[in-house]
C-alpha cells in the first residue's frame, strides 16, 4: 500500500466551470482512486472545453451593454468563481496546460493516466487534438486507462472513424458508461468493453454528505428541486406546477435562465450545494444524467423529461441505460 502513495496518478477528464455534474463525476473518481492508496491531480487544459466566453462577450460584460446580455454574463462570471471554489477545494487542480506542452512531455511524471467520465469521447470541437487528448495518445499505451467514458452519440462521424479506431485500441482494457457505447466500441474494434457506472455512483450518500454544503441563498422547507439543462417547455412546466399543487411545494429552479432576484441565486447553486438541495427535496424534475443518479442516491421521487434540443438525443443512450438498469435490479 506505501507504494501506492509514491504513484501519481492524472485524471483526464472535461475541465469547465459551469457544469455541475461534470464537477461532480470529476470529484467522485479523484475520491475513488485516492481511495485505493494513490495521488491523483485533475489536469486543467481549456484547450478542448465546451463553453468559452469570447473576447466580444468580455467587452460586452465589461462595458454592461446590452443590459440583458451584460446582466447573464455578470452572472456567469459569478457562477464561474463558485465553480473554482470547488474545484480547487476538492479537486486537486494542477496548472494550465496547452495541448502543446502535453503532446511535448509537460506530463511524464505521472505514473498513469486516466480518462473518463463524462462525455470525453464526444469530440465537441471537432479537432483531432481532442481525440488525440482524450485518447491519451501523449503517452505509453501501459499508462493509459479509462474508467466509464461517454461518447455521447451512437455512430460516430465517418471522417473520424478511423481516429476512433486507432485510439480505442490504444487501451489494454476498454469500457464505456452506457451499453451503446460499449456496442460503438465493438463495432469500431471487435473488442468487448466492460460497461461500468458513472464515477458519482461509486460514493455512497455518507460520502457525498460530507462535501455536501447548505446554500448561502433561503431554501423552503417543502420544495420541489428542478434542474434542466436544456429549455423548459409550455408542457413540461405543465407537468411541474401540477407536482408542486399536488405536494404543496416551491419551486427551486436550479440553473434557471429566467434571471430574478431569487433565481440569480439559483443560477448560482454550486456542486455541493446542489447535493445539499437534492437529499432534502421532496420532488426532483430533471433532464439530467446526473439530476437523475442523485436522485436515486438519495431515494428521491422524481421525474426525467427529454431534453430539447439535438443535446437531449445524445442523452437518451446514458439515461436509457441507467432507468432500465434500475427498473431491472427492481424487478429480480
Amino acid at each position: 500500500m506505501m507504494d501506492n502513495f509514491l504513484k501519481k496518478i492524472a485524471l483526464i477528464t472535461i475541465y469547465d466551470d459551469y457544469n455541475i455534474g461534470n464537477k461532480l463525476q470529476n470529484y467522485a473518481l479523484k475520491k475513488s482512486i485516492e481511495d485505493m492508496g494513490f495521488v491523483v491531480e485533475t489536469i486543467n487544459t481549456h484547450s478542448f472545453g465546451r463553453w468559452v466566453l469570447s473576447w466580444r462577450g468580455w467587452i460586452v460584460t465589461i462595458l454592461g451593454i446590452p443590459r440583458k446580455a451584460s446582466h447573464y454574463r455578470r452572472m456567469m462570471i459569478k457562477r464561474k468563481k463558485i465553480f473554482r471554489t470547488f474545484s480547487k477545494r476538492y479537486l486537486n487542480v494542477s496548472r494550465p496546460y496547452s495541448f502543446d506542452e502535453i503532446k511535448n512531455g509537460a506530463l511524464r511524471e505521472y505514473s498513469a493516466f486516466v480518462c473518463g467520465s463524462d462525455q470525453v469521447w464526444h469530440l465537441w470541437t471537432k479537432k483531432k487534438e481532442e481525440l488525440d487528448y482524450f485518447f491519451l495518445n501523449f503517452t505509453e499505451v501501459d499508462k493509459r486507462i479509462c474508467y466509464a467514458p461517454s461518447f455521447g452519440f451512437e455512430e460516430v462521424p465517418e471522417e473520424f472513424g478511423e481516429t476512433y479506431r486507432r485510439g480505442l485500441m490504444g487501451f489494454n482494457r476498454l469500457s464505456c458508461r452506457e451499453q451503446s457505447g460499449c456496442e460503438l466500441i465493438q463495432r469500431l474494434t471487435g473488442r468487448e468493453a466492460e460497461r461500468l457506472c458513472d464515477p458519482t455512483m461509486l460514493l455512497t450518500t455518507e460520502q457525498w454528505d460530507q462535501i455536501a454544503r447548505k446554500p448561502e441563498f433561503s431554501v423552503p422547507e417543502k420544495y420541489l428541486l428542478t434542474y434542466f439543462l436544456g429549455a423548459i417547455s409550455e408542457h413540461i412546466k405543465q407537468k411541474i406546477d401540477e407536482i408542486a399543487r399536488k405536494y404543496s411545494l416551491k419551486v427551486v429552479n436550479v440553473y434557471c435562465m429566467d434571471f430574478s432576484k431569487e433565481n440569480d441565486s439559483y443560477f448560482c447553486t454550486g456542486p455541493d450545494e446542489f447535493i445539499f438541495l437534492v437529499k432534502h427535496a421532496t420532488y426532483v424534475c430533471t433532464d439530467s444524467f446526473h439530476g437523475t443518479v442523485f436522485s436515486i442516491l438519495y431515494h428521491k421521487r422524481f421525474e426525467v423529461f427529454q431534453r430539447s434540443g439535438e443535446d437531449g438525443f445524445m442523452m437518451k443512450g446514458r439515461l436509457k441505460t441507467l432507468l432500465e438498469l434500475l427498473r431491472h435490479h427492481q424487478f429480480v
